[in-house]
């Protein structure tokens, strides 16, 4: 039977931190174009890790529970780009502002509230993938 844990520790922890780091884009403004830069940036150090991690790895003919959490924290982080894209879009030009203008008044706090909403939604979705894997971590190891 192999041990688990050194293989959790080095690969599956360092790519939940990059995965949830993605949160942070809801700590910027809808119309900050830092929030794209920030989960571009995180997709690519997930892409370079797994690169670096698969260079380590045996090349074997089908997916393992480390492949499908690797894979589902790319679609998270995915999930949280095109959600930043879309409400910086709708708060920027395709809202009926005119680019590099702020939100104001009742539009500002109706899109910081959807902010809040979603935020709720991925943290939840973070922590139920999350879960899942951990599960999933000691029933095939």
């Amino acid at each position: 039977k192999r041990i688990s844990s050194g293989f959790l520790l080095r690969v599956i922890f360092p790519q939940t931190l990059l995965s949830g780091l993605n949160l942070t884009v809801f700590c910027l403004d809808p119309i900050d174009p830092n929030r794209m830069a920030i989960a571009i940036t995180l997709t690519l150090g997930l892409s370079a890790f797994q690169y670096v991690v698969g260079e380590h790895l045996p090349n074997i003919p089908y997916l393992t529970w480390a492949d499908r959490y690797t894979i589902t924290c790319f679609v998270y982080i995915a999930l949280v780009m095109v959600y930043a894209s879309f409400t910086t879009y709708l708060a920027g030009e395709g809202g009926g502002f005119e680019q590099g203008e702020f939100i104001e008044g009742d539009a500002y706090h109706r899109v910081r509230a959807a902010e809040s909403y979603w935020f709720s939604v991925f943290i939840l979705i973070f922590v139920v993938y999350n879960v899942l894997a951990i599960i999933f971590s000691f029933v095939y190891s």
